[in-house]
């Protein structure tokens, strides 16, 4: 609740083999993710951890690496700026 912002634990991404600091991140508001919960969204050299409370999921990025991600206002579409000058969506 952005009204009432409050510190939520998230799954541990260094498990998953992030090792180095992200490329970059966004955030997915719990009523627009599929999980119901936070998600956050973290660009690693590989493609892209989606990483909610409970769960870490792996998502390959064929024309990658992601270096800006932006959710659209409605949460269905995240956009995507590859290290190539490529856009995503």
């Amino acid at each position: 609740d952005l009204k009432e912002p409050r510190v939520q634990r998230l799954s541990e991404p260094t498990l998953w083999g992030l090792d180095q600091p992200p490329l970059c991140m966004a955030v997915i508001e719990p009523q627009y993710s599929t999980s119901g919960l936070v998600e956050v969204l973290l660009a690693t050299n590989k493609g892209i951890l989606v990483v909610d409370a409970d769960h870490v999921q792996e998502q390959a990025v064929a024309q990658g690496p992601v270096v800006r991600m932006a959710v659209a206002p409605s949460g269905q579409l995240v956009a995507c700026f590859t290290k190539d000058g490529k856009l995503l969506v």
